[in-house]
């Protein structure tokens, strides 16, 4: 059977990360598409990588910590051609401040009542409204608890 009409689908793994305060783990993207708006960590799963290596591996290279994977929060189509699954993650060890890698000018643990305030692109405002860290309005868009 061959391939037509089927879609070459690239996959991500990305993960959401709280310090023992509730902050959240962001990077400033530092490449050109949406550079210098904040995302969570994560990166393309390479071949025989499974999603919980691929985000492990992507935090250690993009942020400089450990961390273990934990639950899926869910699937989301970034463009046409990729996807990405997000997933919880927790430090491995002694808390570290990390830090930024090559695909980042900055990375930091954001207060969640700062999240909201923000450059964040589309997918990761999406990703944390629907893990309950940036809450909806009325609108439809989301803000911080503090905000509303």
């Amino acid at each position: 059977m061959g391939m037509e009409g089927t879609v070459p689908w690239k996959v991500g793994s990305a993960v959401i990360v709280r310090n023992q305060a509730g902050a959240v783990l962001l990077g400033k993207r530092d490449k050109d598409d949406r550079r210098g708006y904040w995302v969570l960590p994560g990166g393309t799963v390479r071949p025989g990588e499974s999603l919980a290596e691929a985000a492990r591996r992507e935090v250690a290279e993009e942020t400089g910590l450990d961390v273990e994977i934990g639950q899926p929060v869910s699937v989301y189509a970034i463009n046409a051609g990729r996807i990405a699954v997000f997933s919880w993650a927790a430090e491995v060890g002694p808390p570290m401040d990390p830090v930024a890698g090559d695909d980042l000018s900055e990375v930091r643990f954001v207060p969640a009542q700062e999240v909201g305030m923000l450059p964040l692109t589309p997918t990761t405002r999406r990703v944390l409204g629907d893990a309950g860290i940036l809450r909806r309005n009325f609108q439809g868009s989301c803000a911080t608890e503090g905000e509303l």
